[in-house]
């Protein structure tokens, strides 16, 4: 079923709009990285993932999608690298190489008995980088899903389009409640802030309630998407270092707490462990 839809799916895409139309930005779908090799996911998977995904952002003739093979040898000739994501400064080069106004890169993982999907919205113009996932139970619930990540890519672009640089803020800024930003979506900025010390889930959740940084009384314990987006787009490119494991609102099988550490690794507990606390929030600029 799944390589069946792929393939209809390509079939569409080839008589799709490759070639640029005037006054439509211009999108450059990276191919996916596969984060979980030889532990259910096979590069195959995730290349079929790529394809779905360029597929139906070219039918949406909404936007100018750049070919797939442009983007491999420009690629190469910058010696760019899936690692090189976090900066801005190469990122923008190869958007300004490729001529596109958007750059859209990803990764699956294996998560519990499912995956996790991040896509990342790159905004050439303004480096501005925004993230969303999805986490699936299998390749065809993605399929399924994809059309969500479709709708924040092009709410993304139609915010570029529509608006300024006034009133933006970007990963790593500050936030109006004293926290890092790390996640945008539209004009929805999220913030997080480390609280010191170390405390069993109650207590992290009754800490996160009663915290009043920046006098915002709406902070909270932050999801797993959340804290994935935390060690995605601030932890692992260095623009925070909070370190630790730390609580999540999401829970496992069996009433058990999920958590997620500052390596990225995502572990289970009863909930009586102490470990670190991260509060989020969000707030319109």
């Amino acid at each position: 079923m799944k390589k069946l839809l792929t393939c209809l799916l390509l079939m569409l895409a080839a008589t799709g709009h490759y070639a640029q139309q005037a006054g439509l930005p211009v999108v450059a779908v990276a191919p996916f990285d596969n984060l979980s090799k030889g532990k259910g996911v096979s590069d195959d998977d995730v290349r079929d993932i790529t394809d779905v995904f360029e597929s139906r952002l070219t039918n949406t003739d909404k936007v100018t999608v750049v070919n797939r093979s442009v983007i491999e040898k420009i690629k190469k000739e910058h010696n760019f690298q899936n690692t090189d994501w976090s900066s801005k400064e190469k990122t923008a080069k190869l958007g300004d190489a490729l001529g596109a106004d958007w750059i859209v890169s990803g990764n699956i993982r294996k998560s519990g008995e499912g995956m996790l999907i991040i896509v990342q919205f790159h905004d050439i113009k303004t480096l501005k980088l925004t993230s969303t996932d999805i986490r699936v139970a299998d390749f065809d619930d993605a399929y399924g899903k994809m059309d969500d990540i479709l709708e924040k890519l092009l709410a993304n672009i139609d915010s570029g389009a529509k608006s300024t640089k006034k009133g933006k803020y970007e990963i790593g800024d500050t936030g109006t409640g004293g926290g890092i930003v790390f996640s945008i979506e539209g004009n929805t900025c999220y913030e997080a802030i480390q609280i010191s010390g170390s405390y069993d889930y109650n207590k992290a959740v009754s800490i996160a309630r009663n915290y009043r940084g920046g006098t915002c009384a709406d902070w909270r314990l932050p999801t797993m998407d959340e804290l994935t987006q935390i060690y995605l787009n601030l932890l692992k490119s260095n623009k925070a270092s909070f370190g630790g494991c730390f609580w999540s609102s999401s829970e496992a099988s069996n009433n058990t707490k999920l958590l997620q550490c500052s390596d990225g690794e995502e572990i289970r507990d009863s909930g009586i462990s102490k470990v670190s606390v991260i509060v989020v929030r969000k707030f319109t600029p």
